[in-house]
């Protein structure tokens, strides 16, 4: 079942599965995150919604508008009718709703969804719980190695840069094929942890809670 955060709802990544199973054709799936994520693992069936940064200065004018960066007509015919189908949205990691800032995608997307009459659902814990928790619905096309590798040099246009450093919302990175560079939250977040097969946790500057899922070490 969704539940209300605040003012903004959510669904559990165990919820959308069986909504996906049980009615997919109702069912439309907008992946906030830049476009090198989206292409090596989503969601089957999601839609991505890329604000790149000229992109994004336009939507936030008003001069183009959700359909516009919507390329299935089948999507956009359930979200113009407002309410004729579930419409969840989701990023990497997001599990609190709150915690989005107002300049993050997801958060545009909601509150674009909201004013042309559709009740948006956020889902919590994002691709990387629901990734974990339900891979046979997910269409994955590099392993995460491979994702780093092939990600870096894409991630060189000012937009994608742009959201790339902006560790609210940016995914871990894999610097060497052994070791990722993350946050203080990626390293609390278990989906994400045991998602990238992380075993070592180090940290250098601030106090950190010793998990359970992982070896950590204080450098």
């Amino acid at each position: 079942m969704a539940s209300e955060e605040g003012e903004m709802s959510t669904i559990s990544a165990h919820d959308l599965a069986r909504e996906i199973h049980s009615n997919q054709d109702c069912v439309v799936l907008l992946d906030c995150r830049p476009v090198f994520s989206f292409s090596s693992c989503h969601i089957s069936g999601a839609v991505n919604i890329n604000l790149a940064s000229v992109m994004r200065k336009r939507f936030m004018a008003g001069k183009i508008g959700l359909p516009d960066l919507i390329s299935s007509p089948h999507c956009k015919t359930l979200l113009q009718n407002g309410g004729s189908g579930k419409v969840v949205v989701y990023d990497e990691s997001t599990t609190d709703p709150n915690s989005l800032s107002s300049n993050t995608t997801a958060h545009l997307v909601i509150m674009a969804l909201s004013k042309m009459g559709n009740t948006p659902l956020l889902l919590k814990g994002g691709i990387c719980e629901f990734g974990v928790l339900h891979p046979s619905l997910c269409e994955v096309s590099v392993t995460p190695v491979q994702r780093a590798i092939s990600a870096g040099p894409r991630a060189t246009t000012p937009g994608q840069r742009d959201q790339a450093l902006d560790w609210k919302t940016a995914p871990p990175v894999f610097i060497l094929s052994f070791l990722v560079l993350g946050s203080q939250k990626d390293a609390h977040c278990k989906q994400v942890i045991l998602y990238i097969h992380v075993y070592v946790c180090t940290h250098s500057c601030q106090p950190f809670r010793n998990p359970s899922y992982c070896e950590y070490v204080c450098v």
